[in-house]
């Protein structure tokens, strides 16, 4: 048993359903938007700042299969967005469990975003090109 340790752990294990909402941040952002009663709005260095009140009861709302609501003792998300252009700069998202056999874990999650909108040309290696999944397909 671990215990006030943190553990990195394989992207692999994280729960397939919550990966698929952490990446699609629309998903999140229409839910915020939905309950914008949770939402803190402040300024700070020439950026905004978004903050949930109960992230917790957005991710409720979200019902998202294969995560275990019961378990969250706590949930946040932050976001921050520049003054001028509106774009995001970077996001957190931090969810701590309690789970059943009295352990603690907690998910971290820092997203930060650049280029946006700059991408001219995304050149892929030879060896990726040339990839093969597990079963001798190619990808």
């Amino acid at each position: 048993m671990i215990k006030n340790e943190w553990v990195r752990e394989d992207g692999k294990k994280v729960i397939p359903e919550f990966q698929k909402v952490i990446n699609n941040f629309k998903l999140i952002y229409d839910e915020i938007k939905n309950n914008i009663k949770l939402i803190d709005l402040s300024e700070k260095d020439g950026n905004y700042i978004i903050e949930t009140k109960d992230f917790k009861n957005i991710l409720k709302e979200m019902n998202i299969d294969g995560l275990e609501l019961e378990l969250i003792s706590e949930a946040s998300l932050r976001y921050t967005v520049d003054k001028k252009t509106f774009l995001p700069i970077d996001s957190d998202i931090i969810i701590k469990f309690d789970l059943n056999h009295g352990s603690k874990e907690g998910i971290a999650i820092n997203v930060k975003y650049s280029n946006i909108n700059n991408v001219k040309e995304i050149i892929l290696p030879k060896e990726v090109l040339e990839a093969r999944i597990n079963n001798g397909d190619k990808i």
